[in-house]
């Protein structure tokens, strides 16, 4: 029911679910037996919020060397060695730390790039939302910094405003502004 032209009923999607999860996990990368894909995650596994039912039901993560290509070609899914790298994205990244009270040395845990945001909110000296994702990566700081400056936290802001309404000059604006950007 979430697509106009939908043939699943929600009753059915769990069990749909479970068997693409089951199917990907016997994916193999052609002429070896190693596995395509690296993990499966439901969407509720990595998203919350009011916006969360916009996300696919199931998430792959394929082996680094391959990716999925949306293409008329003949596979949807292809070596990395064949195209150029674009939109893929990987959860690694790499994180740096410098500065006054930031001490030398490895964190305990790598990061998540969620954990960033209430990082910076600290480094600003603003209070970090209770509702926001991640944590603060509290190792990166010498002991004293957290003890002299406490992290701060705050309730949510409530929701944005979404009965935003355009003057007619405005809206054009918009619409110029995006087309001059390619998107219309």
């Amino acid at each position: 029911d979430r697509y106009p032209a939908g043939s699943l009923s929600p009753a059915d999607a769990p069990r749909l679910v479970q068997k693409l999860r089951a199917s990907a996990n016997r994916l193999r990368i052609p002429g070896r037996r190693q596995s395509l894909v690296q993990a499966v995650y439901s969407r509720d596994e990595l998203y919350h919020g009011p916006y969360a039912e916009r996300f696919p039901d199931i998430i792959l993560v394929l082996d680094p060397d391959f990716a999925v290509v949306p293409t008329l070609g003949s596979s949807l899914i292809s070596p990395v060695s064949r195209l150029l790298r674009s939109g893929d994205h990987r959860a690694e990244g790499i994180f740096l730390a410098a500065g006054p009270g930031v001490q030398q040395g490895q964190l305990s845990q790598p990061p998540r790039l969620c954990d960033i945001a209430p990082t910076l909110c600290y480094m600003a000296g603003l209070p970090i939302p209770d509702d926001m994702d991640g944590h603060l990566i509290s190792d990166i700081w010498q002991p004293q910094i957290l003890s002299q400056y406490p992290p701060q936290y705050r309730s949510p802001l409530p929701p944005p405003q979404t009965d935003i309404s355009l003057r007619p000059h405005e809206a054009s604006a918009v619409q110029e502004r995006l087309r001059g950007l390619g998107y219309l």
